[in-house]
């Protein structure tokens, strides 16, 4: 995770763009319980055919607070055959819980996943990324977030959500 206070964008103003290569320099640092690279001094893009494939979990592995769940911290995932178990706060966010062994879950325990919206809306309660009890996914993709060691796997877009 690279905080960048504004849109991503290399030193010298080129917007970044999937699949980009970069050279970062910054401080290390830890926010909230999450590793990160705090205000970089240089960003250079290096080279553009990054592979952008997402590394398919079980969301097992995405239990919050779960040691499997921080091994996964800042990096792209995706689970597949999920259904929504439930949204996990209604009245508060958008956030629901996925499974994808066919067990009833309301969150950890037993395991499911906490999927949010903190990349592709702040966490606004909006409608958006949009489920409900009971949808069923194709697969779901995301950066798992660990602010808080509340470990949520966050959507960037509506193409992360495929039914």
């Amino acid at each position: 995770f690279v905080y960048t206070k504004t849109a991503p964008q290399a030193s010298d103003g080129t917007a970044l763009k999937l699949g980009d290569i970069i050279e970062i320099e910054g401080a290390y640092g830890v926010y909230n319980n999450t590793d990160q690279i705090e205000t970089p001094t240089s960003i250079k893009v290096t080279g553009s055919s990054g592979d952008i494939t997402p590394v398919d979990v079980s969301t097992a592995n995405l239990k919050p607070g779960s040691v499997s769940a921080e091994m996964l911290e800042s990096q792209l995932v995706r689970v597949k055959t999920v259904t929504v178990t439930g949204l996990v706060d209604a009245a508060k966010s958008d956030d629901f819980w996925v499974t994808d062994d066919g067990n009833a879950c309301s969150g950890t325990n037993p395991p499911c996943a906490h999927v949010g919206g903190f990349f592709y809306d702040g966490g606004t309660k909006d409608g958006k990324p949009a489920a409900a009890a009971s949808d069923t996914f194709t697969s779901i993709v995301g950066v798992i977030n660990g602010f808080k060691d509340t470990h949520t796997l966050d959507v960037r877009t509506d193409a992360d959500l495929t039914k």
